[in-house]
């Protein structure tokens, strides 16, 4: 007995059912991964630190950084966007654009020296290239 993908037949059986950790889409009758899941090989897997799945199917998990710039899930699994966000060390702060786009940043006089697509969080240090010399000063522009 044929089955469709990601599906199985039991031996002697007439029916098709979703192969392990797979679910059946309700509209559909596919056999697709959950939230917070991606298949991979034949497999469902959570969505890796930094990614997101809101919906069930067959598509990869999104990353957080499309939802606002330096921003990461805590976990793994993630099923909402909602999840992304500034994972806080110190000398980390929201800010927002002049349109209202969010996004993660360092403090003022703070830079992020190795930010990258897979980093689990913005690491903030001290920024040398904006640091004054003794009594002098800059304002912000």
């Amino acid at each position: 007995f044929d089955c469709a993908p990601n599906k199985e037949s039991v031996i002697e059986a007439s029916t098709c059912t979703c192969v392990e950790t797979f679910i059946t889409d309700e509209t559909t009758g596919a056999c697709v991964c959950p939230l917070g899941k991606e298949p991979k090989g034949g497999t469902c897997y959570d969505c890796e630190k930094g990614y997101f799945k809101d919906r069930i199917g067959t598509q990869a998990c999104e990353t957080c950084l499309n939802v606002f710039g330096g921003s990461y899930t805590a976990g793994i699994g993630s099923t909402n966007r909602s999840q992304c966000e500034c994972l806080f060390t110190r000398h980390q702060a929201f800010n927002f654009t002049k349109d209202g786009t969010k996004y993660c940043t360092c403090d003022s006089g703070y830079a992020n020296q190795t930010l990258g697509l897979h980093k689990e969080f913005l690491e903030c240090e001290l920024d040398t290239a904006v640091r004054c010399p003794m009594g002098e000063w800059k304002t912000e522009e």
